[in-house]
């Protein structure tokens, strides 16, 4: 019945009988030690910082997980039992709210083992369901035209338009109680094309997916990458993972797989299994419809060196073959982007604000959630104002 909005200065509840009340939770931290610190540098000028921004995206996701870590358990038993008796509502023990004191007496760095020890841990679990539970992965997306328009076609295209048709990809079951699929977006804009939508219930802080795609250092995006190109999502380190085409080179690499050994060349597994994880669908989630708010929030992950060998394979992302390959000799196994679910969601499409930067135009599709946000996140490096 409750349904907690975790927002940046705020969390609210909007409540329909539940006795929790959690509206003061960032509210506190804000008017704490990250502020506080900040104010010392500015004085009185403003200046956005956006690593302000990421401490306070760093805090949220320590609720976030802390309040997923105390109560999936009894979610679980509460799906179960609710399946038990054929949809009818049971009765079941509170959610232990969150309680930002644990979270405040840790540091920043401390936050971040915090996290990371958490990320590890649903990430790993993730993958271990997909690998006993789901076959070991299959390819999660719509089926689609899987080689780009010729100019013939790109022409005919212009002048005679023809309405796309939209087909529901696969089914993908979450071990958190509930579904995933991409299908056509309910949401009412022409170029919202495809979404993903959840069935059942998920609570906050439950990693719903990761964003698939090629990571680039800031260093090798060219013009070619980035122009007109609406699929890429960005990390405060200076990565950013293109997602777009991923789901055409997995067509075409199932397709090269089916193929070729007819030419007695085989394929490696390994060059499909990165395209077969189910849950790397975070291109397909859309940003809220005008007048709404995200449910779910992107936040940096590195899948780190000891990362399981039979898990390798499945991670959804690629390194950029760069110019400077030392970028990546000393770096993770492998830098990526997860998505995590920032309230309840029942039966909803899963929507992630896209931050775009305030200094640029927007599409006219896109409305900004929250300015100062944003403003923050494209802000200045440091309190100097550089």
């Amino acid at each position: 019945d409750n349904d907690y909005m975790i927002s940046e200065a705020v969390v609210s509840t909007q409540s329909t009988g539940g006795s929790n009340r959690i509206d003061w939770l960032l509210g506190s931290v804000v008017s704490m030690g990250l502020i506080r610190n900040v104010l010392r540098g500015l004085v009185s000028r403003k200046v956005y910082r956006r690593t302000l921004q990421e401490e306070l995206d760093t805090y949220k996701m320590c609720l976030l997980l802390d309040y997923n870590n105390k109560n999936i358990e009894n979610h679980l038993k509460r799906v179960a039992k609710h399946k038990e008796d054929n949809g009818n509502t049971t009765k079941w023990k509170e959610d232990v709210p969150i309680d930002p004191k644990e979270i405040d007496k840790l540091g920043y760095l401390r936050r971040k083992q915090f996290l990371f020890n958490h990320l590890n841990k649903q990430t790993s679990s993730l993958f271990q369901h997909v690998q006993d539970n789901l076959g070991g992965g299959f390819n999660p997306y719509p089926p689609h035209k899987p080689d780009p328009l010729s100019d013939v076609e790109k022409k005919l295209e212009k002048e005679a338009p023809v309405e796309m048709k939209y087909f529901d990809g696969a089914e993908i079951k979450h071990p958190g109680g509930f579904s995933l699929r991409v299908k056509k977006s309910l949401i009412d804009h022409p170029e919202s094309g495809y979404g993903v939508y959840l069935s059942g219930h998920c609570i906050p802080g439950t990693l719903i997916g990761i964003y698939p795609g090629v990571v680039y250092s800031i260093r090798d995006l060219t013009d070619e990458v980035v122009n007109d190109n609406d699929y890429m999502i960005s990390r405060y380190d200076g990565y950013v993972v293109n997602g777009r085409k991923w789901d055409q080179d997995a067509s075409n690499t199932t397709k090269k797989s089916v193929q070729l050994p007819y030419l007695g060349v085989n394929l490696e597994s390994k060059a499909l299994r990165k395209y077969n994880n189910p849950f790397g669908i975070g291109q397909y989630i859309n940003h809220p419809a005008p007048g709404s708010k995200p449910n779910v929030m992107a936040y940096a992950y590195n899948f780190p060196n000891d990362w399981p060998d039979e898990f390798k394979d499945l991670v959804p992302n690629r390194n950029f073959e760069s110019k400077s390959p030392l970028w990546d000799f000393f770096g993770p196994e492998m830098r990526s982007v997860l998505i995590f679910a920032t309230q309840h969601i029942v039966d909803s499409e899963v929507t992630l604000n896209y931050r775009y930067n305030p200094n640029n135009p927007y599409p006219d599709w896109y409305e900004q959630p929250d300015i100062e946000e944003a403003k923050r996140r494209w802000g200045k490096k440091n309190i100097w104002g550089i």
